[in-house]
């Protein structure tokens, strides 16, 4: 007997097939990756897991826990670590928590579970918040997809602070 793991692609409207052998190998690499760029951050961090109504997560906590938090989310296909490094300048002032998106590259459950078409995104999201018993905090973003499905939710789930988008050159010119 021979396990497959099939994957429903939007892009082909076809479903994507392999063996449970590969699809074990594709994500170890993409770990492997993961674990080599959070570590070249040079930054301290923890790394946490927790349930939420659409599966186990996985979070970076970056910096000093005494400090303000911020919420960071990574881009379509992106990996937190890549994500928090255009924001390491706001360290001076926060805790920044970086969680993996469900369904994406990442540590978070492998199995795309939030319907973009619904709330998900921001219940998702206040399941972390409610995990971190944070009622306020910033959100920033690195790119309009890691935005998607967030704002239409912010006002029914928390008092999400400071909704942004800032690109490399701002959080540059803000560490000057």
């Amino acid at each position: 007997m021979r396990l497959i793991y099939a994957e429903y692609n939007p892009q082909t409207n076809s479903i994507d097939v392999t063996t449970f052998e590969n699809y074990i190998l594709r994500m170890d690499k993409m770990h492997e990756f993961y674990d080599k760029a959070l570590n070249s951050l040079n930054v301290n961090y923890e790394e946490q897991y927790i349930g939420t109504t659409f599966g186990k997560t996985h979070m970076l906590i970056i910096g000093d826990k005494k400090k303000r938090k911020l919420i960071t989310l990574h881009g379509g296909n992106g990996i937190s670590p890549l994500n928090i490094r255009i924001f390491i300048p706001l360290l001076e002032e926060y805790c920044i928590i970086a969680p993996d998106v469900i369904g994406m590259p990442g540590k978070s459950e492998p199995y795309r579970n939030l319907d973009t078409n619904k709330d998900d995104n921001g219940l998702w999201l206040g399941d972390i918040m409610d995990n971190m018993n944070l009622m306020k905090c910033l959100f920033v973003v690195s790119s309009e997809t890691s935005s998607n499905g967030y704002r239409q939710d912010q006002t029914a789930i928390f008092d999400i602070q400071d909704v942004g988008m800032y690109s490399i050159s701002l959080v540059k010119a803000y560490s000057n």
